[in-house]
């Protein structure tokens, strides 16, 4: 029976707690539905979220409504958003998926934080990860990848993946489960899809123990992933810190792992891509020195064996602000002349108006945004190179960034109907 499995599979991942609250999220489909009867039927409590993304009209609030009527009839709290996904895609420049998935999640964890729930909870199935291998094949991938869905990710669970999809089709039948069908996983128009529908039924018809062996496969290759994550974490001593310069150390380097792939352990989370790390590689065995290497995030100078973080940033000198506070009736069109913003001078503290470079984590609320946005996704959706992301300025009153200049201004500052008097804020060089 599929619930002692299930209650296996917990105690053997030790996924949570006894007595620990879990969220669960549902978007009507058969596996959801059926983690949270099985949830129910074992007594895990636990509270349900249900994403409305509003991709297909009449069928998405179809999904909500049953989502709704279960938990109503089970006596389980339901939170539900709605989201304008196409809008978020937009905005962020990102594909339906991605913005899909970065919305449920973020959500799912504030969520969790206001519920105090040890973990969130998602049905995942055994399919789904041997989908995800070919995926990631696909596409190109390292041992990471080829190592499916893991069965827990810091605070999110996955009790479902010891069962098959069709298991828990049958399971939900033999129960009379209510789930929805979505009409995109018919279609071919996804990888998925396609791998899901044609790729996977042929290796089934070539061996009938197909999807078990996937399963020993990725097992294997997840304990050839920690066996490679303790030898990196050893190397990682190479690493020296002068006078606030971060440095790697080849020299002290032990050989043990292929030094390609050991730079693209310890060098890709700064996004610096394979094919990098083996120029670096080659470079240092050849001996060469003064050469220079792009990431995505920041450079790296190889100096004598050793690699040097962020060296070659190239910052111009920070210009000043221009401020001019007028009447509102003197404004008589609301699109300012290029290099300029309009902002409600009431909602501003212009004694704290300040001007800096961007840092890590700075967020902010784009014009005609509800949520918050993080200037390196701003400035990635602007295509800025390397150079130009580190010459970006950010205007701030007090904590919160008002304008990130030549890219975004914030919605919190914005000129509308109650606005009395308009600051209108420039940037100059020093010697304008």
């Amino acid at each position: 029976m599929l619930e002692r499995e299930f209650i296996a599979f917990m105690a053997k991942h030790a996924l949570w707690s006894q007595g620990e609250k879990l969220l669960l999220g549902v978007s009507g489909g058969v596996d959801s539905m059926t983690l949270a009867t099985l949830l129910l039927r074992t007594r895990v409590p636990f509270v349900m979220a249900h994403c409305n993304f509003g991709l297909r009209g009449e069928e998405s609030d179809g999904d909500e409504e049953l989502v709704r009527r279960w938990a109503e009839n089970n006596g389980v709290r339901l939170y539900v958003k709605r989201f304008n996904t196409a809008h978020e895609a937009q905005m962020a420049g990102e594909s339906i998926q991605i913005a899909a998935r970065r919305l449920r999640y973020e959500w799912f964890e504030r969520l969790a934080e206001k519920e105090e729930c040890a973990h969130v909870a998602v049905a995942h199935n055994r399919d789904d990860t041997i989908e995800t291998f070919f995926i990631n094949l696909i596409r190109g991938t390292g041992l990471r990848g080829l190592c499916g869905i893991p069965v827990k990710t810091r605070s999110v669970v996955r009790p479902l993946m010891f069962a098959s999809r069709e298991r828990i089709e049958r399971y939900a039948g033999l129960l009379k489960i209510p789930y929805r069908v979505d009409s995109t996983n018919l279609s071919d128009k996804y990888l998925r899809n396609r791998i899901r529908h044609h790729l996977i039924p042929l290796f089934n018809e070539l061996s009938p123990s197909f999807a078990d062996r996937m399963i020993e496969n990725m097992t294997n290759l997840s304990e050839s992933r920690r066996l490679l994550d303790s030898f990196v974490a050893l190397e990682e001593r190479a690493f020296i810190e002068d006078n606030d310069v971060r440095m790697l150390d080849m020299d002290s380097l032990s050989g043990g792992i292929p030094l390609d792939l050991l730079l693209y352990e310890l060098l890709g989370s700064s996004g610096f891509s394979s094919g990098i790390c083996s120029d670096m590689a080659e470079c240092y065995r050849e001996g060469k020195s003064g050469r220079r290497f792009f990431g995505a995030e920041s450079t790296i100078l190889l100096d004598r064996g050793r690699l040097i973080m962020g060296d070659g940033k190239i910052e111009k000198g920070l210009p000043h602000i221009a401020v001019t506070i007028v009447d509102r009736a003197r404004i008589t069109d609301l699109r300012p002349p290029e290099g300029v913003v309009y902002a409600d001078a009431d909602k501003l503290d212009i004694t704290t108006l300040a001007l800096r470079r961007v840092e890590n984590g700075d967020r902010m609320i784009p014009f005609g945004m509800k949520g918050s946005k993080k200037l390196s996704d701003i400035m990635v959706d602007a295509k800025l190179s390397l150079d130009e992301k580190r010459n970006v300025c950010v205007v701030t009153s007090g904590d919160t960034i008002v304008w990130c200049v030549g890219l975004r201004f914030s919605d919190l500052y914005k000129v509308d109907d109650s606005t009395r008097k308009v600051a209108v804020l420039s940037v100059k060089k020093e010697e304008e």
